[in-house]
């Protein structure tokens, strides 16, 4: 503090001012975004069996029939339409399984686009 000046007097204003300097004191009030508040939700129809769901987090509400269960398959066994990566592709590509390729007609099978790990059609004759 200034020669004269009492510590006690001196130091509210310091915390005052260190606060002010670190933004301690200012409040500023986010207003949270909604992003469906620009979504507008079409009239759905479910179809027999099906009943019309809203889940919180979605936009819409969808037709779900709670008589249908979903399980998750993992492949453990190589398909018949698995291909390794490409010879062209980054080592981070080490265990990706990627699809053999049907091209149209006048493409052909060529390298992954930059860092990509299968193999894409490409237009043109082959090289």
């Amino acid at each position: 503090p200034p020669h004269g000046v009492s510590i006690k007097s001196f130091w509210p204003g310091a915390v005052a001012m260190a606060r002010m300097l670190l933004g301690l004191s200012c409040v500023v009030a986010f207003k949270p975004y909604d992003p469906c508040s620009a979504v507008t939700c079409g009239n759905l129809v479910c179809p027999g069996g099906f009943t019309s769901t809203t889940t919180p987090g979605h936009c819409c509400p969808y037709c779900e029939n709670p008589n249908i269960k979903l399980e998750r398959q993992i492949l453990s066994e190589p398909s018949i339409h698995e291909k390794p990566p490409s010879s062209d592709a980054p080592s981070s590509c080490s265990g990706v399984r990627c699809f053999s390729l049907v091209c149209k007609k006048n493409q052909y099978p060529g390298p992954p686009v930059s860092g990509g790990c299968c193999n894409v059609c490409r237009d043109g004759a082959r090289p």
